[in-house]
């Protein structure tokens, strides 16, 4: 199944995580209070506001890590190729 680059917040919790929108939002928002992903989050249109699907998959692969103090200093620089491959790793293990 291919999975679209930018998505609603609703899209978003659905297809990556099963999660209910208000908890995709709280995800948002600590998402892009990280200086990681400030480049790379946001996709504005004049209809619709998306966010980026490589960006969400990434923040949660690594947020336990991110928001401790400590260990975020451990946790690479964001690589949208390196999401790509971790996103299909876990989309081919649910779909087996």
């Amino acid at each position: 199944m291919n999975i679209p680059r930018y998505l609603t917040i609703t899209e978003l919790g659905k297809t990556i995580a099963g999660m209910s929108p208000n908890t995709t939002r709280r995800y948002l928002k600590e998402m892009e209070a990280s200086p990681r992903y400030k480049h790379a989050a946001l996709y504005l249109n004049l209809e619709t506001v998306r966010y980026s699907t490589l960006c969400f998959f990434d923040y949660l692969y690594y947020r336990a890590k991110l928001i401790d103090k400590n260990l975020s200093k451990f946790v690479p620089d964001y690589d949208p190729a390196q999401a790509a491959r971790l996103l299909g790793e876990e989309y081919g293990k649910s779909n087996n």
